[in-house]
Order: C-alpha cells, then sequence, then structure tokens
C-alpha cells in the first residue's frame, strides 16, 4: 500500500518537470537539514533503495509474533520423520527372517466325483515361501466317516498324520494320499487337510488350513429294493421283502443291512434271522451282480389313515461297534397306510377284552370272539381259526359245541359247515364262536397260553385267494398262582389245662404252600391274643408292641414251593378268661406278589386258640 502511494508522487513529479503551461509558481520547502541527500546514480537503484526503506517502516511499524509453538512443531515432526525411517530400515534388513502363514502354500487335489465304496487317491502341496525353514511339520488329513484304508483290510480310516520335519525356505513338498469312501448316491464328502509347524526357538504350535476337498458320490455300490404291501388294516399281518444287489465291479466285504420299524409294528420273525436284535443282518461277502433277499414278517397297528414308515439301509459298520452303521450306500422306505377294516374283531375272556388276562390257578377260561362285518355288502364264507401256545398246552382240556379241535397242531377251527352263520353275514351283523379252556389243577411250572386268533370272509360266494378278506389278533392268558397258608398249636410246657394267673408255653407252626408261579417279597402278618408273649422274636420273626402284632417275613418262595416256621408263645390267664378258650394268635394273613403276573397274592387262615378251656 505504501509502494503505491510513492509511485503516484514521482508520476505528479513527472508530470510537473515536463508540463509546458506550469501556473508560473513555484513552491518551496523548507529543508530541515543542510546534510546533502544521497542521490542514486540511476532511477533503479533509486526505486531499490525505496522498496528497501518501505519494508523497513513496515516491519517497524508491526508488532513482532512469537514464535516458540512453532519450533516445537518441527522439532516433533523430525523426531517422527527419524522414528519411521528407522523401523523402515529394520524391516528392510530384518523383515526377511519373519514366518507367516501366509508365506505357506497348502493344496490338496483329487476327483471331483466318485462311486461308493471306490479308492480315492488325493495329492497334498505344501509350499514354504517364507524366507527362513519351518520345523516339526505334520501333515493332517481328517476322513469323513465310514471311510476306511485302501488296503482292503476294513479298517476304519479317521485321522491320517504324516510326518514332514524340516521344510527349508522356497521348498516344495508333494505327498499322496489313498483312502476307500463309501456313501449313499449323489451324498458329497469332505476330505480335510492341514499342516502343524513350530518355528526355531519357540514352543508355540502354528496352524494352516487348506480349502477341503470335497466329492460326490455318482453311484452307490448296493442297490436296494423292497416290496410290501401299500395298504393294510390294523391287526393285520405284513410281510416285507428287501433284496441286497451288488453294483460295483469289485466284492463288498462286511456289508451291514439295519431296519428302522415304524411304530405300531410288532417284529414276529424273519428269514434269514437278524444277526443282532430283530433289525441287524450282516453279509459277510457280495460278489459283483451278486443279489440277497431278507424277509421281515410282523403285526401292523394304528389308526385308520396313518401312514406307518419302513426304513432299510445298507452299509459299512464302525470298528468299534461291528453292528451300528458308519456310512450308508443305500436306503429304501417304504410307507404303507393303515387301511379301514373290512371286518372287526372282538375277544372276550371271561367278560374282560384285554389282550392279556389273568385267571387263578384252577379256574377256567371262557373265550368268545366276536365277528363284525363292517362292509356295504354280505360277508361270505366265515372262517376262525385259533392257534394255542404256551407252556401247559399238554395240561389243558379244550371244551366247546361248535368248531373242530386239532389237538395235535393245537388249533381250534371254526367255518361255514361247522357254524351256519358264517356261511353270510348281513352288513352290520355280529356273530359269535366261543370255547372254554381248562386248566389242570395242579400245575408245577410257571403258566401261560396264547391266542393267535385269524378271522377270513369274502365278499363273493367263490372261494378265491385273491378275493379273501382277513383281520388277525392276539390274545395271553396267564394263571396266577394260588397260595394256601396252614397252623396249627401244640402244649409245650406249664399246666396242661390253662389255669388263672399260671403261664403255659404253646408252639404255633405255621405252614405256606405255594402254586405254579413264584411269590416274592411274603410276609405273614397276626395279632397276639390277650395276656399272650412272644418269646422267639427276632430273625425273620419281628413284633410290634405297639400294635401287639407278630409279622413273619417269608421273602420269596418258589414254583410249588412251601415254607415252615413256629412260633413260641406264652399265656398266663386271668380271672376273665376262666371257663372259656383263650386265642393264642388271631387270623394270619399272608401276601406275597406274582413274580410272573405282577398281580398280589393273598392267603388267610383262621384264628388259634389254646386247646382246651381255662380252669
Amino acid at each position: 500500500m505504501a509502494q503505491g502511494k510513492d509511485e503516484n508522487k514521482m508520476d505528479v513529479l513527472r508530470d510537473r518537470l515536463y508540463a509546458r503551461d506550469g501556473d508560473g509558481q513555484v513552491r518551496r520547502t523548507q529543508l530541515k537539514s543542510t546534510r546533502p541527500a544521497s542521490v542514486p546514480k540511476n532511477w533503479e537503484r533509486s526505486q531499490q533503495s525505496l522498496q528497501d526503506s518501505l519494508k523497513e517502516e513496515e516491519t517497524q511499524t508491526m508488532p513482532k509474533k512469537k514464535k516458540g509453538y512453532r519450533m516445537k512443531l518441527l522439532v516433533a515432526g523430525g523426531v517422527f520423520f527419524g522414528i519411521a525411517l528407522l523401523l523402515s530400515l529394520i524391516f528392510l534388513f530384518l523383515g526377511n527372517n519373519t514366518i507367516s502363514g501366509e508365506n505357506i502354500s497348502l493344496e490338496v487335489s483329487g476327483p471331483f466325483a466318485i462311486g461308493g465304496a471306490e479308492t480315492v487317491d488325493m495329492r497334498v502341496i505344501l509350499e514354504n515361501n517364507n524366507a527362513v525353514p519351518i520345523e516339526s511339520a505334520t501333515l493332517i488329513i481328517e476322513y469323513p466317516v465310514g471311510t476306511q484304508k485302501a488296503d482292503g483290510s476294513g479298517q476304519e480310516l479317521f485321522t491320517e498324520r504324516k510326518s514332514l520335519d524340516v521344510i527349508g525356505s522356497g521348498q516344495l513338498v508333494s505327498e499322496e494320499f489313498s483312502a476307500t469312501l463309501f456313501g449313499e448316491e449323489n451324498a458329497e464328502k469332505v476330505v480335510n487337510v492341514s499342516v502343524e509347524y513350530r518355528v526355531r526357538g519357540s514352543n508355540a504350535v502354528f496352524y494352516k488350513e487348506a480349502e477341503p476337498l470335497r466329492m460326490k458320490i455318482s453311484s452307490s455300490p448296493i442297490v436296494l429294493s423292497l416290496k410290501a404291501p401299500r395298504e393294510r388294516t390294523s391287526g393285520q399281518d405284513i410281510e416285507l421283502e428287501f433284496i441286497v444287489a451288488s453294483n460295483s465291479e469289485e466284492t463288498l466285504n462286511d456289508i451291514l443291512i439295519s431296519a428302522t420299524y415304524p411304530f405300531g409294528f410288532e417284529y414276529e420273525d424273519a428269514d434269514p434271522r437278524p444277526d443282532s436284535g430283530d433289525n441287524i443282518w450282516r453279509i459277510d461277502s457280495l460278489s459283483p451282480e451278486e443279489r440277497e433277499t431278507f424277509t421281515v414278517r410282523g403285526v401292523l397297528t394304528g389308526l385308520q389313515n396313518e401312514d406307518r414308515v419302513f426304513t432299510f439301509s445298507a452299509g459299512v459298520g464302525t470298528e468299534r461297534d461291528p453292528f451300528t452303521l458308519a456310512s450308508v450306500y443305500a436306503v429304501a422306505d417304504h410307507e404303507v397306510k393303515i387301511d379301514a377294516p373290512s371286518l372287526n374283531v372282538d375277544v372276550d375272556i371271561n367278560g374282560s377284552n384285554s389282550e392279556s388276562v389273568i385267571i387263578q390257578e384252577g379256574q377256567s377260561a371262557t373265550v368268545r370272539v366276536d365277528v363284525l362285518n363292517t362292509l356295504d355288502t354280505t360277508l361270505n364264507n366265515v372262517t376262525v381259526d385259533v392257534v394255542l401256545g404256551g407252556n401247559i398246552l399238554d395240561s389243558i382240556d379244550i371244551g366247546l359245541t361248535d368248531g373242530f379241535f386239532d389237538s395235535k397242531n393245537n388249533t381250534l377251527s371254526f367255518d361255514r359247515g361247522s357254524v351256519s352263520a358264517f356261511r353270510g353275514i348281513p352288513s352290520g351283523a355280529r356273530r359269535s364262536v366261543s370255547f372254554t379252556i381248562v386248566p389242570d389243577e395242579e400245575i408245577g411250572k410257571t403258566s401261560e397260553i396264547t391266542l393267535d386268533i385269524t378271522v377270513r370272509g369274502s365278499e363273493s360266494t367263490s372261494s378265491n385267494e385273491s378275493d379273501l378278506l382277513y383281520q388277525t389278533t392276539k390274545r395271553t392268558i396267564q394263571l396266577s398262582s394260588r397260595a394256601s397258608l396252614s397252623g396249627e398249636a401244640r402244649f409245650i410246657g406249664g399246666s396242661a389245662i390253662p389255669e388263672v394267673g399260671e403261664e403255659t408255653q404253646y408252639a404255633v407252626d405255621l405252614l405256606l404252600q405255594n402254586g405254579s408261579n413264584q411269590l416274592i417279597d411274603g410276609t405273614v402278618t397276626a395279632v397276639l391274643g390277650e395276656n399272650v408273649t412272644l418269646n422267639n422274636a427276632g430273625g425273620a420273626l419281628s413284633y410290634d408292641a405297639g400294635t401287639r402284632t407278630v409279622t413273619w417275613t417269608v421273602g420269596s418262595v418258589g414254583v410249588r414251593g412251601s415254607e415252615r416256621t413256629t412260633l413260641s408263645l406264652s399265656i398266663t390267664p386271668d380271672a376273665g378268661d376262666r371257663g372259656s378258650t383263650p386265642i393264642l394268635l388271631e387270623t394270619q394273613r399272608f401276601k406275597a406278589t406274582n413274580k410272573f403276573t405282577g398281580l398280589t397274592v393273598r392267603a388267610e387262615h383262621t384264628a388259634l386258640a389254646v386247646p382246651r378251656a381255662v380252669e
């Protein structure tokens, strides 16, 4: 700004100097000093001097700023730059000795699709791109469940470890592995590969994992096919046939077949019989294109329109448990629908329609079978067949008015020839047949009788098997043991004829006899009479003074077994007993549990008195 004003003054002086028409007046300036002025030799120097003087004036007139914080910032920036430079140099010269998992390359390769039970070859490549070696390197291969060694030994393979020891800087290692994989068609199998290693001077274990190798099972070595009805009425027999066929070019060994039965299915038998339980079969070997057939039979029950699913699986077992599937080759499902019954069958035994009925030993059982036609048409050619089973068939008698009893085969048959009403049962009508089972009085073993009842009929009048409708049901009759208890009092000492105020000793013998079932937790209890004392409490005999109750702990009694005990009693009659026959032991009561039926068995014996009246 000051410089601009000076330049304007110079312009004014210049104009006046060269002006032609001056005003003629000359203004003079009073000189303040007589010192000669220093005049520059040329215009440029004069201008430069003027600018320097103006700058000096401006500097003198403006206040000076403090410069302390600028210096601090400058020093801090310099220190930061120095540290960064130092770290960069350290990393530049020493960084090549740092080990990083990112500098380790680990890859696994193999086929993308394989056949079930096929041996798979896999290659693992590991490269150390660190500037220093890695030590104690170990390859770890984790196989899917059910994998076996490729040597055909059948040994299960879970994890395989391969020691590589030291891998130098820049070194590449290639390893090959083989295993036999099993699986269902289209199932995915995953193999995981990793490496563990250490670094020099450290005890820490480092870990590097490769991308998993994923393989798809393109075909199963086994084909399962299943034949069975699609519908069944509740309580009907059902037969399922499944076929195991080889789809492999090599012989398959140690094949496991597992069946999963639905709720409501009662297994009866199978051909061949299972190797474990009622649902596990084992095939030692299966040659190419060879097949094995299995049949399972049972009874299916359920509510109308319910579905029941049977599942059969084929595979290999685990090494720890050869009867548990480790890997599955193939699975076959079969769904059966519970259909409405074409006829209803009710069974009544001594007034009970329970599946299991208990009768007392020596009691007979009256069985009535009712057939109800639920069709919209007449049910023709009805037959009722009852197959008897159990362990006392040689100790029973059968009573019936209609039908025929085959004692050789223990079968009762009722048909239209013996029961005229079975020639045709109208829609909604009910027809019945009955018979009686009479067990022997003395059966020396745990007793049970089973009834397998099958009712058949047809909508047509023909006897064509394909037109037959049938319903099956089962019943069980159990004989409950019958026990008896007896007792007797004997004179031991004292007055032969009880006298008032005199003590007389008696022995009471108790005898328990059992029937055809084992009894457990048996006890006999009785209350002592007035003025009577128990002398031999202890062991199996106990006494409660508060209730005056004697307890004989019998425990277990075998079939047709017996137990005895003797009570030592004393009585001292008082005046009120004169002329009477005092009671030594009130009613004796036996109680036990029938181990076979679970029922409570009871028996009693009347009170025991002294043999003679008191004098």
